[in-house]
């Protein structure tokens, strides 16, 4: 008897409960995947950069290949793996906001949701952990189609946590129009892009030059 697929069956049963068509599930898979490899590409570099600094130290200390191994495999454990590890943290929250975020996104534009609720409003979690930049946003409202959210959708940093609602012309009307103007801050480097417009990771300027190549292809 064939065991199903449990995976595949997860997502049936949240493709169901949103209210996706099986085009809109294609088309978030698609997202996932190419986030998927963004976020390889950036654990590599980071990764590599690591490396990089570490055979620096090794050759100004005049150390030799067995004593350098000892040296990255425990800097290695520590940073990526070790009780205090945050960089596979970050890496995997960002990504799981993002594909929320995604999902979010492709209900939102619905051609019956965006004729019902044309507006949208930056939803901030409210918390000690709240960053300037989303507190910055919190609240602020603008038409869906407003150019503003191309390059100040959430995610808006690391380890973001922010969202948007959808509000209808009177409940935005009620609680005003935000104004751009005001704003003090602006998204990190690589975030704040609606999905399907986000930048490539970069590659940290301080890779040696032929890493630096290589991640960019």
């Amino acid at each position: 008897m064939a065991i199903p697929n449990q995976f595949e069956a997860a997502i049936e049963a949240l493709r169901v409960q949103l209210g996706l068509s099986e085009d809109e599930l294609d088309d978030m898979r698609l997202e996932v995947r190419r986030r998927a490899m963004e976020a390889a590409q950036a654990a590599e570099a980071s990764m590599l950069h690591q490396v990089h600094k570490s055979l620096l130290r090794s050759f100004q200390l005049g150390q030799g290949i067995a004593e350098w191994r000892k040296a990255i495999k425990a800097q290695v454990s520590r940073a990526w793996f070790g009780k205090n590890a945050t960089r596979l943290t970050t890496i995997y929250r960002n990504e799981v906001q993002r594909a929320l975020n995604g999902g979010r996104f492709v209900q939102m534009t619905r051609p019956r949701v965006l004729r019902l609720r044309p507006y949208w409003m930056f939803d901030a979690v409210d918390d000690t952990r709240t960053t300037d930049i989303c507190e910055d946003r919190d609240g602020f409202i603008a038409a869906a189609d407003n150019p503003w959210w191309t390059i100040n959708y959430p995610t808006l940093h690391h380890r973001c946590r922010s969202g948007v609602r959808t509000l209808t012309e009177r409940q935005a009307k009620r609680k005003g129009l935000g104004d751009s103007q005001s704003l003090t801050t602006e998204p990190q480097k690589g975030f704040g892009k609606v999905p399907g417009y986000s930048d490539p990771v970069p590659v940290p300027s301080s890779l040696a030059e032929p890493i630096r190549r290589a991640l960019s292809v």
